[in-house]
């Protein structure tokens, strides 16, 4: 007849161990792809700003290019009016000498 022993095998020790630890792997691994989910979902949120930030720069930079442009069209448009206004003043100038020297 066999004999039963009354302590457990240190093979069921082994075994409860290698369950506890692969037990806590698990959980590891379940928190590491909550985390890793986390992560790609900010990083989906990062590049969607930066992609509009930079469509934003992108848009503004075009304003100001027409901006300048518009600035620039001004400016060319006000010089030409100074130099007209003042070969204007030199013709008048010009006819009131003129207009002196005959009534002298």
């Amino acid at each position: 007849a066999r004999v039963v022993s009354a302590e457990p095998s240190p093979a069921f020790g082994v075994v409860a161990r290698l369950q506890a630890d692969l037990q806590e792997a698990s959980e590891e691994l379940r928190v590491s792809r909550q985390q890793a989910a986390a992560l790609r979902e900010n990083v989906r949120q990062l590049q969607a700003q930066v992609t509009a930030s930079g469509n934003a720069a992108a848009m503004r930079e075009r304003e100001l290019g027409m901006e300048k442009a518009s600035l620039s069209e001004q400016l060319a448009k006000q010089r030409d009016e100074a130099e007209r206004a003042q070969t204007r003043h030199a013709e008048l100038r010009e006819t009131q000498s003129a207009l002196n020297a005959a009534q002298a």
